[in-house]
Protein backbone atom coordinates (compact mmCIF):
# COMPACT_ATOMS: atom_id res chain seq x y z
CA UNK A 1 0.00 0.00 0.00
CA UNK A 2 2.81 2.38 0.90
CA UNK A 3 4.55 1.59 -2.39
CA UNK A 4 1.46 2.67 -4.33
CA UNK A 5 1.27 5.93 -2.42
CA UNK A 6 4.94 6.63 -3.09
CA UNK A 7 4.46 5.76 -6.76
CA UNK A 8 1.57 8.24 -7.05
CA UNK A 9 3.62 10.95 -5.34
CA UNK A 10 6.53 10.27 -7.71
CA UNK A 11 4.19 10.44 -10.71
CA UNK A 12 2.69 13.77 -9.61
CA UNK A 13 6.18 15.16 -8.94
CA UNK A 14 7.32 14.02 -12.40
CA UNK A 15 4.31 15.69 -14.05
CA UNK A 16 5.07 18.91 -12.18
CA UNK A 17 8.68 18.79 -13.40
CA UNK A 18 7.58 18.26 -17.00
CA UNK A 19 5.05 21.10 -16.70
CA UNK A 20 7.78 23.36 -15.34
CA UNK A 21 10.15 22.49 -18.19
CA UNK A 22 7.53 23.04 -20.89
CA UNK A 23 5.51 26.00 -19.62
CA UNK A 24 6.60 27.67 -16.37
CA UNK A 25 10.39 27.94 -16.97
CA UNK A 26 11.50 28.30 -13.34
CA UNK A 27 14.75 26.49 -12.46
CA UNK A 28 14.77 24.74 -15.82
CA UNK A 29 18.32 23.37 -15.51
CA UNK A 30 17.56 21.77 -12.14
CA UNK A 31 14.28 20.40 -13.46
CA UNK A 32 15.99 18.82 -16.46
CA UNK A 33 18.59 17.27 -14.15
CA UNK A 34 15.90 15.75 -11.94
CA UNK A 35 14.02 14.54 -15.02
CA UNK A 36 17.15 12.81 -16.34
CA UNK A 37 17.66 11.16 -12.95
CA UNK A 38 14.09 9.83 -13.14
CA UNK A 39 14.79 8.41 -16.61
CA UNK A 40 18.05 6.78 -15.50
CA UNK A 41 16.50 5.21 -12.41
CA UNK A 42 13.59 3.83 -14.42
CA UNK A 43 15.85 2.53 -17.19
CA UNK A 44 18.38 0.78 -14.96
CA UNK A 45 15.75 -0.41 -12.48
CA UNK A 46 13.71 -2.02 -15.23
CA UNK A 47 16.78 -3.68 -16.81
CA UNK A 48 17.89 -5.08 -13.46
CA UNK A 49 14.58 -6.91 -13.06
CA UNK A 50 14.68 -8.37 -16.56
CA UNK A 51 18.33 -9.45 -16.44
CA UNK A 52 17.80 -11.65 -13.40
CA UNK A 53 15.46 -13.84 -15.41
CA UNK A 54 12.46 -13.33 -13.17
CA UNK A 55 10.02 -10.64 -12.31
CA UNK A 56 11.40 -7.91 -10.10
CA UNK A 57 9.89 -6.51 -6.91
CA UNK A 58 6.92 -8.84 -6.34
CA UNK A 59 5.63 -8.56 -9.88
CA UNK A 60 4.04 -11.54 -11.54
CA UNK A 61 5.74 -13.07 -14.52
CA UNK A 62 3.99 -12.35 -17.83
CA UNK A 63 4.53 -15.88 -19.14
CA UNK A 64 1.67 -18.16 -18.01
CA UNK A 65 2.52 -21.63 -16.79
CA UNK A 66 1.38 -24.65 -18.75
CA UNK A 67 -1.45 -26.51 -17.00
CA UNK A 68 -0.67 -29.84 -15.39
CA UNK A 69 -2.17 -32.75 -17.29
CA UNK A 70 -2.37 -36.49 -16.91
CA UNK A 71 -1.86 -39.01 -19.66
CA UNK A 72 -4.33 -41.58 -20.87
CA UNK A 73 -5.67 -43.95 -18.28
CA UNK A 74 -5.15 -47.71 -18.28
CA UNK A 75 -8.79 -48.40 -19.09
CA UNK A 76 -8.79 -46.35 -22.31
CA UNK A 77 -10.43 -43.19 -20.95
CA UNK A 78 -9.17 -39.80 -22.16
CA UNK A 79 -7.96 -41.21 -25.43
CA UNK A 80 -8.47 -37.93 -27.33
CA UNK A 81 -6.92 -35.36 -25.03
CA UNK A 82 -5.24 -35.52 -21.62
CA UNK A 83 -7.28 -34.63 -18.56
CA UNK A 84 -6.48 -31.31 -16.90
CA UNK A 85 -5.72 -31.42 -13.17
CA UNK A 86 -7.13 -28.84 -10.79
Amino acid sequence: MIRRILAWIALIFLLLIITNILFIHVYVTESVTIFLLYVLVLYFGRNRGHETGGAGNDETDERPEAPETTGDGDNGKNTGTPEQLE
